[in-house]
């Protein structure tokens, strides 16, 4: 078959096998595929070994999962929430795509005064 030796995972044998390939309990292997578990790091490095893809497709994917779950909680609150204009100071060196925490809030007390 072309599964490379592994059960179906829906079933508990299937469970079971990725659980041990995995290295993981297959307590944790099942509440992770019932969507009862989130992937965490070390989860995914184990899952991106296992499948033979990368530990952040994993994160990713979770990140994503969790961003839509909290977003369809929170759709009326965000609605209420407007985008602020605050002046720029100065240009934010090439290739950066975070701000710190203090350059945060550095903005928003712009935004006041």
């Amino acid at each position: 078959s072309g599964s490379g030796g592994y059960a179906n995972s829906r079933s508990a044998a299937g469970r079971a096998v990725l659980a041990e390939a995995a290295g993981v309990s297959r307590q944790s292997m099942n509440e992770l595929l019932r969507e009862r578990r989130a992937v965490s790091p070390e989860m995914a490095l184990r899952l991106g070994k296992l499948f033979g893809m990368s530990a952040e497709f994993w994160l990713n994917s979770q990140r994503n999962v969790d961003l839509w779950v909290v977003e369809r909680g929170l759709k009326r609150e965000l609605a209420d929430i407007h985008p602020i204009q605050v002046a720029e100071r100065g240009v934010a060196p090439a290739g950066r795509l975070r701000r710190s925490s203090s350059e945060i809030l550095d903005l928003y007390d712009s935004y006041l005064d």
